[in-house]
């Protein structure tokens, strides 16, 4: 798609929104102001995040290895549970100071 259709798409369908919508945006879009998060956001990531991190360091000491060091560790659980740093080097903590339990 050429840069001009794309531009009369858009155009056209900012038209079609004013026709629609004449009283302006829409409240629940990027302008609405923020909700704060509920308390439970996050858990079942950190929960997943923290039995990943004590399988691993399960399996370290069932194969008589040294389980990885922290920054590994972190680094491990961040790919194989899909979450964001703090919440992998929250589990990684963890699952080290328990031994994997």
């Amino acid at each position: 798609m050429g840069v001009a259709t794309y531009n009369r798409g858009s155009l056209l369908i900012s038209r079609q929104h004013a026709t629609y919508y004449p009283g302006g945006h829409n409240p629940n879009s990027a302008d609405a102001p923020a909700q704060p998060r509920p308390a439970d956001y996050g858990s079942k990531a950190a929960k997943r995040a923290l039995k990943r991190a004590c399988n691993v360091v399960r399996g370290s000491l069932a194969y008589g290895r040294t389980p990885p060091d922290l920054e590994m560790l972190t680094e491990i659980v961040q790919d194989i549970a899909r979450v964001g740093r703090k919440t992998a080097a929250q589990a990684a903590a963890q699952a080290l100071a328990e031994g994997g339990t």
